[in-house]
């Protein structure tokens, strides 16, 4: 199904099962797979910044994370299913790893946030594994010792990753470090 074209940003049409069963497809046969959530002010964002716009294009999959993507796509012949949002989007791909048995790594945020995290995700999924969490410091990409975390990320060999750094620095970093 073609994405919708919303403000020179291309975002999904499609439902929260539908994105999930996509990227858990892609996590099987060991594929990476970006998937974008660019909110309605990282639209806003990528008419400024053709970087972050390409980066938004080019992902595997922009789930629609703003109720604008659905208002504005009831224009089209085929409008967008429903609203994706970043937080249901990795709560329904942790249910499924937690399925699959998969292994989750979180990346980002600060270190009691990602002890609550786990824990609650735990309670709704007993046997989800996750390998790991790092909170991110506070700075400049460039500042952030990248080459301990990615050390730290490859040893714990989670098969997916959730980077929330808030947009675009997170979007930059997967860029800048997929490989």
């Amino acid at each position: 199904m073609e994405p919708f074209n919303f403000a020179g940003v291309k975002i999904s049409r499609m439902s929260l099962k539908d994105c999930a069963m996509i990227a858990m497809a892609a996590v099987k046969d060991r594929r990476k797979f970006v998937v974008a959530v660019p909110s309605s002010r990282m639209v806003s964002y990528a008419q400024k910044d053709k970087k972050y716009r390409d980066y938004v294009n080019q992902a595997n999959l922009a789930i629609p994370d703003s109720t604008s993507y659905v208002w504005a796509s009831k224009l089209t012949k085929t409008p967008v299913k429903e609203r994706v949002t970043g937080p249901d989007f990795m709560e329904e791909i942790c249910r499924l790893a937690s399925i699959e048995g998969q292994r989750v790594y979180f990346l980002g945020t600060n270190e009691s946030t990602l002890v609550k995290l786990s824990e609650i995700l735990k309670q709704k999924f007993p046997s989800l594994e996750i390998c790991g969490t790092q909170a991110f410091p506070f700075c400049d990409l460039s500042e952030m010792g990248t080459d301990e975390i990615i050390e730290k990320i490859n040893r714990a060999n989670p098969d997916i990753l959730f980077v929330g750094l808030s947009a675009p620095k997170q979007e930059f970093w997967i860029k800048n470090n997929m490989d």
